[in-house]
């Protein structure tokens, strides 16, 4: 992960084993999630767990060391959404009253989030 801060070196390893083992990008969604997490790592503070669920997705989800232990311990979920006829995309989400969408642009998944409703953007 470079620069990042994980929860464990295990994440991290298993981060930078996906990554390199992502060859295929004609869409640059590799390129965006590593922009995506090299954003969350500037925030001050900021640790990253990586959760696979292969054939699923694989979820990179944001936290501050003071949350981990709580209700709500991810402030933000940015998954790798696997396709089984076609490449992967991104959605990035958040706790629905942590974010607003006046554009309408995200997807409100109830209970989605830790069985919170979340917003869900695609990137």
């Amino acid at each position: 992960m470079g620069k990042s801060i994980s929860v464990s070196e295990k994440d991290e390893q298993i981060f930078n084993t996906f990554i390199n083992k992502w060859v295929y990008d004609s869409q640059g969604i590799k390129k965006s999630f590593i922009r995506i997490q090299q954003a969350l790592v500037a925030n001050q503070g900021t640790l990253l767990h990586f959760h696979l669920r292969p054939g699923v997705s694989y979820s990179l989800r944001a936290t501050v060391k003071q949350r981990l232990e709580g209700p709500r311990p991810y402030y933000a979920v940015v998954d790798v959404v696997d396709q089984a006829d076609g490449e992967p995309w991104l959605s990035v989400c958040f706790y629905s009253d942590t974010v607003s969408d006046p554009r309408d642009l995200g997807n409100l998944i109830p209970n989605g989030l830790l069985d919170e409703d979340g917003y869900c953007f695609p990137a």
